[in-house]
């Protein structure tokens, strides 16, 4: 098998119509990394993660994940990916745990309150848990879209290896981005993760 890296995208693109939103993308993410995808608004990177997740089918590319093509084996490669694409949208007449343990269900049948526990200290939000989501600030949606990201994958109790998060500072002021980035780094050791 061909070393491709954790993620690996060649000649990744993607038209609307005439638009080439994506034109020949070549990334490679390797295990252990945190890739920061930068670009201007508009430059593709949204688009760019979509495909990656299979959110939106490329115009031409190949993508990667663990060595293996995305198209041959999609439902088995996704088990080791966690994300947070764009703005975190949870259920704001909940509580941020309540939120946790329906999505936990949903994914894999069940909700594991001491994993739950777990992934809301890490993200700093163990003390909030019980809040409902309407009253927690832009950060603390952000802290808990990530612990979202973070949730085990299959029934088997698979954790992601990779997380994608789209513009996980969108929107928060100077200290919230500290924070958030920090917070990645803090989850990047913790958890052994890869993040782009």
């Amino acid at each position: 098998m061909i070393d491709r890296g954790v993620l690996k995208t060649e000649k990744l693109t993607k038209h609307f119509g005439g638009f080439a939103a994506v034109k020949n993308l070549d990334l490679t993410v390797q295990a252990g990394d945190i890739y920061g995808f930068l670009g201007l608004n508009g430059a593709g990177k949204t688009t760019t993660i979509r495909m990656i997740l299979k959110l939106i089918k490329p115009s031409h590319g190949q993508i990667w994940i663990n060595g293996q093509e995305l198209d041959r084996n999609y439902l088995e490669l996704m088990k080791n990916i966690g994300a947070l694409v764009e703005i975190p949208a949870f259920y704001s007449y909940l509580s941020g745990w309540d939120n946790l343990v329906l999505l936990s269900r949903m994914s894999y049948g069940r909700a594991d309150k001491k994993k739950l526990e777990k992934l809301l200290a890490d993200v700093g939000l163990l003390d909030r848990a019980r809040d409902k989501v309407r009253a927690y600030s832009q950060g603390m949606r952000q802290r808990l879209g990530i612990a979202q990201a973070l949730l085990p994958t299959t029934r088997e109790d698979g954790e992601p290896k990779i997380i994608i998060l789209d513009e996980p500072t969108n929107g928060l002021d100077p200290q919230g981005i500290t924070e958030i980035r920090h917070l990645i780094k803090q989850l990047h050791q913790t958890y052994q993760l890869t993040f782009l």
